[in-house]
């Protein structure tokens, strides 16, 4: 198969190098060759990429790095302003301190790894699967991160990792109003309260049966390892692992 870059003045066609089909330039993005100003096409087609991409963001290290950056450009992007003029001037005052990322990367990491030891990748409010599927608009089992008290930044101790479908649920509320309603709910409806307290019990217990391997992983897990991961199940594999590094 060759790899040959097509030039725009050369052909009006070009073939990708993973579809292998004949399309129009049209459905290659462009690049800067290194050192010219002359543009090439890349090899393969603007689907074809946008898989490869979606692929790449899926994998554990880099989905885990994405919702990271996330929380750590919200404050930038959701800005609650509010204008006021002094001697003249308008001046931006802003009042979503709240919002703003008070953990590091390898902080973030390590947070995940906690709560993936005791439940994996169950969401802690729904009780199911998460996922971490790119590519498509929204994912109601896919994995984000969440604050648990809404009146607090993110901290390492105030985040938790629950599903987008858990997030639209839960909003804006605060952790005052949760307590508040567990405490009239014991009281009010002792026994539907009951009742949901043994199913979530059920699925705790479901989620520790393997806690034994999900431990060993942070044992074995090297940051080179975590970023090779190429979905979840390779991951689980590192907790496989023995103290010289065979798998069991």
């Amino acid at each position: 198969m060759s790899n040959k870059v097509v030039y725009l003045e050369d052909a009006k066609v070009k073939k990708c190098n993973i579809c292998e089909q004949e399309l129009p330039l049209t459905f290659f993005h462009l690049r800067k060759e290194k050192g010219t100003t002359r543009k090439t096409h890349y090899g393969h087609c603007r689907e074809c990429r946008r898989k490869l991409d979606n692929d790449r963001l899926s994998k554990p290290y880099e989905y885990l790095k994405a919702l990271y950056r996330g929380v750590r450009d919200r404050q930038k992007k959701e800005k609650e302003e509010t204008i006021y003029r002094r001697r003249g001037k308008r001046l931006m005052e802003s009042m979503n301190m709240h919002k703003e990322c008070r953990v590091s990367f390898n902080e973030f990491l390590y947070r995940f790894l906690d709560q993936y030891k005791a439940i994996g990748m169950m969401c802690p409010l729904t009780g199911k699967k998460m996922t971490t599927i790119r590519g498509e608009k929204w994912v109601p089992t896919n994995m984000t991160v969440d604050r648990i008290d809404n009146d607090v930044m993110y901290t390492y101790h105030n985040i938790m990792f629950i599903s987008n479908e858990a997030n639209q649920q839960k909003g804006a509320i605060s952790l005052l109003s949760i307590i508040s309603l567990s405490f009239w709910l014991k009281h009010l409806v002792k026994h539907k309260y009951k009742g949901y307290e043994a199913m979530f019990d059920n699925l705790l217990d479901s989620a520790m049966e393997n806690a034994d391997n999900r431990k060993r992983i942070t044992k074995h897990l090297t940051e080179e390892d975590f970023k090779n991961c190429k979905n979840w199940s390779e991951f689980y594999d590192i907790g496989k692992k023995d103290d010289e590094g065979r798998i069991d």
